[in-house]
């Protein structure tokens, strides 16, 4: 099963339903954006509790959140509206919401530890997020191919949710700095290595 088969198995049943509840409203795409946006603000809210219930219900709106972002993708394309400037807002909202999803985890578990540990384990999973999108060096090696589905916002955003339902933030955090930091820095040795060898 390739990614976007996978992803679609994730959110096609949700993103189905609300994209017909909405339809009579007929939001544009950048509103749903906006709707996708205010939910993660709200789900980083209820991470930063040190309640499991904030975890649970902000995991379920940080699922929620990525749906409304799919939701407006399926209406620009049903509507035929060209994928520009819509694309690039859409993917500006969905890397400030990953990086507030981050933050809200990285809170509960600094207030739920007390650890600084744990706040630069945040950190770095921020830092992979952010540097992903602009290193395209990448691992060669086939045990690092088994991570590359990090690279995917919305797969990262259903782990996080995930996660934060399963009461693990910690862990989430723990494997998306990994991942992330560990495909950067491998990728980067590697083309270091190719360009010495040329």
């Amino acid at each position: 099963m390739n990614e976007s088969s996978f992803l679609r198995h994730l959110y096609q049943l949700a993103v189905t339903k609300i994209a017909h509840w909405i339809s009579p409203a007929g939001l544009s795409p950048i509103q749903c954006s906006l709707i996708a946006f205010a939910l993660a603000v709200i789900s980083t809210w209820l991470f930063s509790s040190q309640y499991y219930a904030g975890l649970f219900f902000g995991g379920l709106l940080a699922y929620f959140s990525m749906c409304f972002h799919l939701v407006g993708e399926e209406i620009r394309r049903l509507k035929n509206l060209p994928a520009e400037p819509f694309k690039k807002i859409d993917k500006a909202f969905v890397f400030y919401s990953e990086l507030l999803l981050i933050a809200g985890l990285c809170a509960h578990t600094v207030i739920d530890n007390s650890r600084v540990l744990c706040l630069i384990i945040g950190i770095l999973a921020a830092a992979g997020i952010l540097l992903l999108d602009r290193i395209k060096e990448r691992p060669t090696g086939d045990f690092w191919k088994n991570f590359k589905f990090i690279e995917s916002p919305s797969l990262r955003v259903f782990i996080i949710a995930v996660g934060a339902i399963l009461n693990i933030p910690l862990l989430i955090l723990l494997l998306i700095a990994f991942c992330t930091n560990g495909l950067l820095i491998v990728g980067m040795i590697n083309q270091y290595e190719e360009n010495k060898n040329k």
